[in-house]
């Protein structure tokens, strides 16, 4: 195992991609989402400006774009109602806060402080006070989770995390079909 540097300047571990479970595994629905993300690694943003924030507020100025980038991906995997429905969004709209998303998600009773599975959302205290930051999780093992998030060092990209990493404050779970 090798020391990286990851998200945002957080000191992270990543594992060798023997050990980490196969995107493609799980349900049918799982998998257009996870496709969508997969297809998006690699992105990289024009200084602060993320296509995914302009897609979805066409009419503000850039913010940051972790939920964005998420929000972007359900709705590119199933459209937008679909997309509102799953992030308990509903017909709300979108939103760029994670700490309004992390509300949703306990207002419904979908928040989960240890438990996770691919496919559900991670949510992220990059600076160890309060929730700022969410990415999608695309392979649990007992020991990691390995995720694919926006808005990390201004580029979507993968990253690993020990499931008892005290920065993460818990899970949004996601209903598939």
């Amino acid at each position: 195992m090798t020391q990286i540097d990851g998200l945002c300047g957080i000191r992270q571990k990543r594992l060798p991609e023997t050990h980490m479970n196969d995107l493609r595994k799980g349900k049918p629905e799982m998998q257009k989402v996870l496709e969508a993300a997969e297809a998006e690694v690699g992105y990289q943003a024009i200084g602060s400006a993320s296509k995914y924030f302009s897609e979805l507020f066409p009419m503000r100025r850039s913010m940051p774009w972790c939920v964005p980038f998420v929000e972007w991906v359900f709705q590119e995997a199933y459209g937008k109602d679909r997309a509102l429905e799953m992030l308990c969004l509903q017909k709300g709209g979108f939103i760029w806060s994670p700490q309004s998303l992390l509300m949703f998600f306990k207002h419904r009773n979908k928040w989960h402080r240890k438990m996770a599975e691919v496919g559900w959302l991670v949510f992220i205290r990059t600076n160890n006070e309060w929730t700022d930051h969410v990415e999608l999780v695309v392979a649990v093992t007992d020991d990691f989770i390995t995720t694919i998030g926006g808005n990390c060092g201004g580029k979507v990209q993968k990253n690993t995390y020990e499931r008892k990493d005290i920065r993460i404050s818990g899970y949004g779970e996601i209903t598939y079909e």
